[in-house]
């Protein structure tokens, strides 16, 4: 496989690229992943390469149109790189950099004349576009296989900006190859935390008291390098080395400690029950002695209330005469007492028990 000749570095500005050879299907396929991972924010493309394939750059052309694109051109961007900078919004030539632009060649037998000639064609439609110089202008220069240098290149239309390179090329030190990018990477932990630890009796733990454990997919964040996103981007996908041991004992140990919350919590819940029950026989007990006072205290209102409906027999007189002596002065007739009012008087002695038993 033909290293890569993109390199790459992101910053709070944006995403810069950088094109350092000659173009190919494999340069633009890697530039629109790169530049599709990175939807939304500003790229620079810093360009130094003396061309290459025609239809990639023309694709590229198309691809970048109308993006937020700045090209940077440093020593040459010359046949398909100028085709690839006149796409981009904005276009700065260091002072020392040429841009050059010529009529596609190849075979030209049979039908590969007609391909060139739209290729042309095109061509044309793509540098009047920029420089807004006439199509017939444009065409001369394309047969006369044009060089500008930076001065000429912004006087014709087809830069913006002349910049100083020694300003500029610092950031190339801190740029990536995507060759490097495209790689199968491990991904390191970098943020320091230690593995879990979690013993055979902690896991034969935590199966006993789980019987199955459902599984679902979950979205984690991981933190990656900007290598890292370049690759997943472009590839669709990143391969890790993971320590399964440490990831599953990860948890594991924290099912065992939401187990032995959720114990604890079950534990101090039944203790709370136990104290509680000799509170409920007590009270139970009480229940039941409320009871019973009620029922004896309704039993001798009913008793009292049939007396009060039932007159009391007048006592009985006796007049016979006393067998005793009696003293000087009247004498008080002997009395009886009836059997009803003996019955009276007892339940009258057994309403004031009850009564009083109510109070304690």
């Amino acid at each position: 496989m033909r290293p890569s000749n993109i390199r790459c570095s992101q910053s709070t500005e944006g995403v810069e690229l950088a094109i350092l050879g000659d173009i190919t299907p494999s340069t633009a396929e890697e530039v629109m992943r790169a530049m599709s991972f990175f939807k939304g924010m500003p790229v620079t493309i810093t360009m130094m390469s003396g061309g290459g394939d025609a239809f990639a750059s023309l694709g590229l052309y198309d691809y970048i149109k109308g993006k937020d694109v700045t090209v940077r051109i440093y020593g040459i961007a010359a046949s398909g790189a100028a085709i690839i900078s006149a796409a981009a919004r904005r276009v700065e030539m260091a002072a020392s950099a040429f841009l050059m632009i010529h009529n596609a060649y190849g075979p030209s037998e049979g039908s590969g004349q007609d391909v060139l000639d739209s290729i042309n064609a095109r061509q044309v439609e793509v540098f009047a576009s920029r420089s807004g110089m006439t199509r017939a202008k444009v065409q001369k220069m394309l047969d006369a296989e044009t060089f500008m240098d930076a001065t000429t290149a912004k006087e014709n239309g087809f830069a913006d900006a002349i910049f100083d390179p020694m300003k500029m090329a610092a950031s190339l030190n801190n740029m990536t190859p995507m060759s490097d990018i495209i790689k199968d990477a491990e991904v390191i932990d970098e943020t320091g935390t230690e593995p879990v630890v979690v013993t055979d009796a902690e896991v034969a733990e935590a199966v006993a008291n789980e019987e199955a454990i459902e599984t679902e997919e979950v979205e984690v964040e991981i933190p990656v390098t900007v290598s890292e996103a370049i690759q997943a981007g472009l590839k669709g996908r990143i391969k890790a080395k993971v320590n399964v041991a440490a990831k599953y004992g990860e948890i594991v140990a924290g099912l065992l400690a939401e187990n032995k919350a959720m114990k604890a919590q079950l534990d101090e819940a039944n203790a709370a029950v136990e104290a509680l029950q000799p509170a409920a026989a007590e009270a139970e007990a009480a229940k039941a002695t409320a009871a019973e006072a009620t029922a004896k205290v309704a039993e001798v209102v009913a008793e009292v209330e049939a007396l009060k409906a039932t007159p009391i027999e007048p006592a009985v007189v006796s007049n016979a005469a006393p067998t005793g002596v009696v003293p000087a002065g009247e004498q008080k007739p002997a009395t009886e007492v009836s059997a009803r009012a003996q019955g009276m008087a007892k339940s009258l002695d057994r309403l004031d028990r009850a009564i009083g038993n109510r109070k304690n």
